[in-house]
């Protein structure tokens, strides 16, 4: 997704009414979905992290902008296993 489901803390005061509409409604879709991997970027911030969200552990990858270091900006997703560069 270009932006990750509420819930996941960022540390960012981007908490205007859109932002956390649209994370809610992501947040309704992983809930759905239970995906054991989210992938997103919009923050320009990489992390990575482990986040239960009720049905088990998921792994959270934020990725960063294009001008950073390649390893901080894309990946090999294979066999539904996310590897950094």
């Amino acid at each position: 997704t270009h932006d990750c489901p509420f819930g996941i803390d960022l540390g960012l005061s981007k908490n205007d009414f859109q932002t956390i509409q649209n994370r809610e409604l992501l947040l309704k879709v992983v809930l759905e979905m239970k995906p054991k991997l989210i992938i997103h970027g919009h923050y320009h911030n990489f992390y990575f992290m482990r986040k239960d969200f009720g049905y088990g552990m998921v792994e959270v990858v934020g990725l960063n902008r294009n001008k950073s270091e390649l390893n901080e900006q894309c990946g090999i997703l294979e066999d539904g296993h996310f590897e950094f560069l």
